[in-house]
């Protein structure tokens, strides 16, 4: 899994820097994705931070529709949250820093 938090920063983020950020959104991603959108830095540390639900659904064809929430599975989807929740997604190596970059732009436009 990988996710966009609502932080912004010269520099990476400590922890501390992250607590009570907001999780924007998230996907599976392969784990070089990591160093494709780090600049070489790679991992430097982990959060335990309770991030905010971002639910998703697994999909919305046939068979058992699972209800995931910031990456781990909660359970069976009702019926309604297999057509109203958002379908999780499969992110390119770089798709998490196209969406930071977006939204930096809208930030500084602003």
């Amino acid at each position: 899994m990988a996710g966009l938090v609502d932080w912004f920063g010269i520099a990476a983020p400590a922890v501390d820097d992250l607590v009570g950020a907001r999780l924007i959104t998230w996907g599976t991603a392969h784990v070089k994705s990591i160093s494709a959108t780090s600049d070489g830095v790679g991992l430097t540390g982990a959060a335990s931070t309770d991030w905010n639900g971002v639910a998703m659904v697994s999909h919305r064809g046939g068979g058992q529709v699972a209800v995931y929430v910031n990456g781990a599975m909660r359970g069976p989807a009702t019926a309604s949250e297999a057509m109203d929740m958002p379908v999780l997604a499969t992110w390119g190596l770089t798709f998490v820093r196209a969406l930071a970059e977006r939204r930096l732009a809208a930030r500084t436009a602003s």
